[in-house]
């Protein structure tokens, strides 16, 4: 792991370092444009989620924002009286509306009006969590700099809430492991007038102590296309490269490269040995892959929402999906056991069809660099097949060029007001 470091620019050390380790007391940022990468997520166990100043209607990848007030559910947020309504964005989707609307700073000029504090209750002791602050650019880069603090390590990040650009999306995260039952951020704005927008923000429970995986399978005539993999996942994506050991292209499979080509149907007994299984690999006995992600640019690795497996075969005989899904954080040397899968798929009356299997893993990870695959020794008459792996999710760090624009703007951030 890297050491903590004393920085005169917190900002810095916190963009740097924010990653090592995951969960110890971490900010992360970046930008976001729509529902698909704004990170809610049904799967995750909400503690708290509010839409300031909303109507207590919006819907995000099914998840409802029902609280709108400065106080609800678990939180309390003081210092933020004034409200705005209607502000254009570039947000596309339902997350257009929880950044449309926000409460700030307060009616009532003073040296307090730019402060502001979100306390956060029922939190469970030794329990994971990670709060977020979906937000917009509200103005120029540089022109919205805030410091945040959060109590229990008393971390800070000087955040530039405008960094994204005017009207753009970003995304402020905090990860950390509850100490207490209560967690408090307090915001200190560098200019009274130019507090912190709160739009709306949520904070989740992380349930990947040990995720257990939603399973559904299909059986049919073959060509049998029963699922839909994705084709935009990290491992078609940002895959830097793969370490394996075993034979994955048994009985003609077409090997490692079928987990990550964005294809999965499974043929049938007609078919020709030759191209029977060209689009599965086979698992066999304690064989595994391992798939590391590039942090060549994305050097604080990558939040997974979720892990999605596709697998079976031409008939009854090697359709059992049996493996172990671990994972890997940027600054560890060991991977931690992430969930597993042992379900043979039950099949209709004729066992000569194919049957498909589908086990969705929710995640709430952050900082991922690797993510391997350990097949068990119980692998169906030797080993299985396996036809896609998808794992879903996008980088820690800011996009390139919203890091640019933050740097390039580095002359305003370093000017900090005096308490």
């Amino acid at each position: 792991m890297f050491p903590r470091m004393n920085s005169r620019f917190p900002w810095l050390a916190a963009l740097v370092f924010s990653g090592l380790p995951a969960y110890a007391g971490d900010f992360f940022f970046r930008t976001f444009s729509s529902d698909a990468d704004s990170t809610i997520n049904p799967a995750l166990q909400y503690t708290s989620r509010a839409d300031f100043a909303g109507d207590g209607t919006r819907t995000v990848n099914g998840v409802q924002f029902t609280d709108t007030q400065v106080v609800g559910t678990n939180y309390a947020l003081v210092g933020a009286d004034a409200t705005f309504t209607g502000f254009a964005n570039t947000v596309t989707g339902s997350a257009s509306g929880l950044v449309s609307d926000f409460v700030y700073g307060s009616t009532v000029p003073g040296p307090e009006q730019g402060n502001a504090s979100l306390t956060l209750t029922g939190l469970t002791p030794g329990q994971k969590y990670v709060t977020t602050w979906y937000n917009v650019g509200f103005g120029n880069i540089g022109g919205r700099n805030i410091t945040i603090t959060a109590s229990d390590t008393n971390r800070s990040i000087f955040f530039d809430e405008n960094f994204s650009g005017p009207g753009a999306g970003n995304i402020l995260r905090y990860a950390f492991t509850a100490t207490t039952p209560t967690i408090t951020y307090t915001f200190d704005a560098d200019g009274n007038t130019d507090s912190f927008h709160h739009y709306a923000f949520s904070n989740a429970a992380e349930t990947t102590v040990y995720s257990q995986p939603v399973i559904t399978t299909q059986t049919g005539p073959a060509p049998l296309t029963a699922f839909s993999p994705r084709n935009d996942d990290l491992l078609q994506t940002h895959l830097a490269g793969v370490n394996s050991s075993g034979d994955f292209a048994q009985e003609s499979a077409g090997g490692i490269p079928a987990l990550t080509d964005g294809v999965f149907a499974l043929n049938g007994n007609a078919e020709p040995i030759a191209t029977r299984n060209l689009n599965l690999a086979t698992g066999a006995n304690n064989s595994f892959v391992e798939f590391a992600l590039d942090t060549t640019v994305n050097t604080l690795g990558y939040d997974i929402s979720s892990i999605e497996t596709y697998g079976g075969w031409h008939d009854n005989g090697r359709d059992r999906q049996s493996f172990k899904i671990s994972i890997s954080l940027v600054g560890s040397d060991s991977f931690i056991d992430f969930g597993s899968i042992n379900s043979d798929p039950t099949f209709g009356t004729n066992t000569s069809q194919p049957t498909a299997l589908r086990a969705v893993f929710p995640a709430n990870l952050t900082g991922v660099d690797a993510v391997r695959f350990d097949f068990f020794g119980n692998q169906e008459n030797g080993y299985a097949g396996y036809g896609e792996f998808d794992v879903i999710g996008l980088a820690t760090v800011p996009e390139p060029s919203a890091l640019a624009a933050l740097l390039g703007g580095s002359a305003l951030l370093l000017r900090r007001r005096r308490r």
